[in-house]
């Protein structure tokens, strides 16, 4: 073998005389007179001529050429040009070429390096799974074929795709509506079956399967969900992000705090600063709040300045940013906090009960109640005064409301 890894061709010097001498009996004197006689007929000369021909063209061949078929990988013919490339190019370089210890490590970014060793790990992963599911499967066969619902360690109701997840001897599976094993006990953990696919946890990491026990999204997150629509939230390590039922991120995995949908709109947080995005991506509402909560009713509670309000899901103020405290709407009112002072806001932002008292004790059966300087007041729904039984007050005459502007009086409500 020579230094660039081919076995040398014949060369023409003492092979091609031991050829000659061995193989054309017509100058080897030592054979038989019969076969001399028949080597010296004139018909075999041109045999003995023609083999010559062909040794000395093959001596002629340099020493690292290798044979270059005429037909490419599919049988079709090739070019002369494309082979005699070819050629060239065999001749110029070994036929094995180790690369570079560190040729992997230059030719990628970190990133790309991490994104590069995170795939070998989910293809090892995918392959220990495989082991794992064939003994696991060697076990259910020493089980009954379809054990009782209270036989499980837990046990779940049957999704769109008829498939219930159980837990038996600490992993989980998946059976049929004949409470019978289709999926292997095999999972360290499961989550019930939506849209189509059930997040499930194996070796330590999780992906998504199908109902017929498909891989469908490698097992490479440390967290995933359910899916909901079609969007499932997932974390890697500490950054939160949303995938598709395909596996691809439609919110990049980059987020510190788990984005949760609510009414078309996901809340985000960049920089300790809270914004919302839809679902392809685009930036609804700015990063600017210092806290956000979740769409209801078409309206979210933010906090700017250390002050509380609402906005709609254009980002438009509907409630203003003022309170020092907002709390959840219940009968669309909400009890308020303005400098340590309690009242009531409907949806429409309108303080129907002012916020001047010194606490609000909720309220029960259709009544507000709030609490100053240790007297109780009453209110309806609509901000009217009443008494506790709900009867009607004036505030032309009687006992006065808690910010001293006037009195207020009982009314008998007419029946």
């Amino acid at each position: 073998m020579n230094a660039n890894g081919y076995f040398p061709a014949p060369r023409p010097l003492a092979m091609n005389i031991t050829l000659i001498y061995y193989f054309l009996p017509v100058y080897n004197t030592d054979l038989p007179p019969a076969i001399l006689n028949a080597a010296r007929m004139k018909h075999l000369l041109p045999v003995y001529m023609t083999v010559f021909a062909v040794m000395l063209l093959l001596s002629a061949r340099p020493a690292s050429a290798q044979y270059v078929s005429a037909y490419d990988a599919n049988g079709k013919p090739r070019s002369s040009a494309d082979r005699n490339a070819e050629e060239a190019r065999n001749n110029q370089a070994p036929r094995y070429r180790p690369a570079p210890a560190n040729a992997v490590k230059e030719s990628r970014t970190p990133a790309e390096q991490q994104e590069y060793l995170e795939q070998r790990a989910a293809i090892r992963n995918a392959a220990i799974g495989r082991v794992a599911a064939e003994k696991a499967e060697q076990e259910e066969k020493k089980l009954p074929n379809a054990l009782k619902y209270d036989d499980y360690d837990d046990a779940d109701y049957f999704s769109a795709v008829r498939r219930a997840r159980r837990k038996l001897t600490g992993k989980y599976g998946f059976v049929d509506k004949n409470n019978t094993v289709v999926i292997a006990m095999r999972f360290d953990a499961a989550e019930s079956f939506h849209r189509g696919l059930a997040a499930v946890k194996l070796n330590g990491s999780w992906g998504y399967i199908n109902a017929e026990n498909k891989q469908i999204i490698p097992f490479r997150y440390d967290e995933a969900q359910s899916f909901t629509g079609d969007m499932a939230a997932v974390r890697i390590k500490d950054n939160w992000g949303y995938i598709n039922r395909l596996g691809y991120e439609i919110i990049p995995i980059k987020y510190t705090t788990r984005p949760v949908f609510s009414e078309g709109l996901v809340k985000i947080a960049v920089e300790e600063k809270y914004g919302y995005m839809d679902n392809n991506c685009n930036l609804v509402i700015p990063y600017k709040y210092e806290q956000a909560l979740d769409f209801e009713s078409g309206m979210a509670r933010v906090k700017l300045d250390g002050k509380w309000g609402y906005i709609n899901n254009t980002g438009a103020v509907v409630i203003p940013i003022k309170y020092n405290g907002i709390y959840d709407f219940y009968n669309d009112i909400a009890p308020v906090v303005l400098n340590k002072k309690f009242g009531y806001i409907n949806r429409s932002g309108q303080e129907i009960v002012p916020p001047v008292y010194d606490n609000f004790l909720g309220f029960e059966g259709g009544i507000i109640k709030v609490e100053s300087n240790g007297k109780l007041f009453y209110f309806d729904l609509t901000g009217k005064a009443v008494n506790s039984k709900g009867e009607q007050l004036s505030p032309a005459n009687g006992r006065k409301s808690a910010n001293g502007k006037g009195k207020i009086t009982r009314k008998k409500t007419v029946n």
